[in-house]
């Protein structure tokens, strides 16, 4: 919803011309967001693009797995695998 109310104020802001809706899929996004998505830039006239990120996620999390690892383990924290989206937020 909020990024929804975002293109609302920036087509009200800056005219439907010069904004874009983006629309990044990954694992944690479902198809009907991406139709909602669609709908919302096509009810503002705005243009619509997607840019797949799954592969950005994925290579981000190999790359900083020992960091994240070492900041656990100094701060003593636990690593909460039933979350994928507090794993994403990191």
């Amino acid at each position: 919803m909020d990024s929804s109310l975002t293109a609302c104020i920036a087509v009200k802001a800056l005219g439907r011309e010069n904004v874009i809706g983006v629309y990044m899929p990954s694992k944690y996004l479902s198809q009907h967001g991406k139709e909602d998505v669609r709908k919302v830039a096509e009810n503002l006239g705005i243009l619509f693009i997607e840019i797949p990120i799954q592969e950005i996620i994925e290579s981000y999390q190999r790359i900083m797995e020992k960091p994240l690892e070492e900041i656990r383990k100094h701060f003593g924290l636990v690593k909460e695998s039933n979350d994928p989206v507090a794993d994403e937020n990191i």
